[in-house]
């Protein structure tokens, strides 16, 4: 849905380059040629984090990126100082506003179409797609080469990813041939699109973090405002080799266990309703 909307709009670039916001975002990413510009995981880093982290509400955060080429610096040097003021924004970064005008008008464009739009237009095959990609990272990464070096499987947790991707697929399938002047078929999908999310939140929390339940991606214990992809995982495997807990091997297996878990009721939320008891 956001590369769509943003490509479509063609809302120009407001440092007058004369491409537009989409062109602009698929050159600061970098992006290979027939490639979809970045969006990375959210981490912790504003207001969002407790709809997505405690209650599994997806979340979007948008912010217009300078040129990190030509500017390599993390962020712009006044950031959560004193210095940044409505002065500060008005004279200097933003005088007119007009980038708080060009991000606000595609802000608003979105929230138009989630509100506009007969099906909630978010895609459970990129959801798939996405979890497919994290998994093999993960396993193919010095975690899981860490993991499989212990003798400890990756089997189940690989077949929950292809049944979720599998699921999904299905999913898509039948919506397309959804009867869109049946208002309770469209609700029932609707719902499922909905629930997605939550699927993903384990009510107990990641170890030593109750109120950060997401399992597929979450502020990284080390950096907040950074994201990692299979947190409780990724947490318990963290400098595990000089780790003194005899039962650390044990952790990793049943975070192992939960994301095993979680991931195969995410399939299960997709199939088809079929109003059995």
């Amino acid at each position: 849905m956001i590369y769509y909307l943003i490509f479509s709009l063609q809302v120009k670039d407001p440092e007058n380059t004369g491409k537009s916001i989409y062109d602009i975002w698929v050159e600061r990413s970098q992006t290979k040629e027939n490639e979809e510009p970045h969006i990375g995981g959210l981490g912790s880093g504003s207001d969002y984090a407790s709809f997505l982290q405690q209650i599994g509400i997806s979340a979007f955060d948008m912010s217009y990126t300078y040129d990190r080429v030509a500017y390599p610096v993390a962020s712009y040097p006044m950031y959560h100082s004193v210095y940044e003021t409505f002065y500060l924004v008005d004279k200097l970064y933003d005088p007119g506003f007009k980038f708080h005008l060009t991000t606000g008008h595609i802000m608003g464009e979105l929230m138009r179409a989630l509100s506009d739009s007969l099906i909630i237009p978010m895609s459970c095959v990129d959801y798939a797609t996405d979890v497919e990609m994290y998994f093999n990272n993960l396993k193919s990464g010095e975690i899981g080469k860490r993991i499989l070096e212990e003798n400890v499987s990756l089997d189940e947790f690989e077949s929950a990813v292809n049944n979720f991707t599998r699921a999904a697929a299905g999913f898509e399938e039948r919506l397309s041939k959804v009867d869109k002047t049946n208002p309770i078929e469209i609700r029932m999908f609707n719902d499922q699109i909905m629930q997605l999310e939550r699927t993903f939140v384990d009510p107990l929390g990641l170890p030593g973090r109750p109120l950060t339940r997401h399992i597929v991606f979450a502020p990284s214990s080390k950096n907040s405002y950074a994201s990692d992809k299979f947190p409780g995982i990724v947490d318990a495997m963290f400098d595990i080799d000089n780790n003194p807990d005899v039962n650390k091997w044990d952790i990793v297996k049943q975070q192992i266990s939960i994301a095993t878990y979680t991931i195969q009721s995410a399939a299960s939320s997709l199939k088809p309703y079929t109003g059995s008891a």
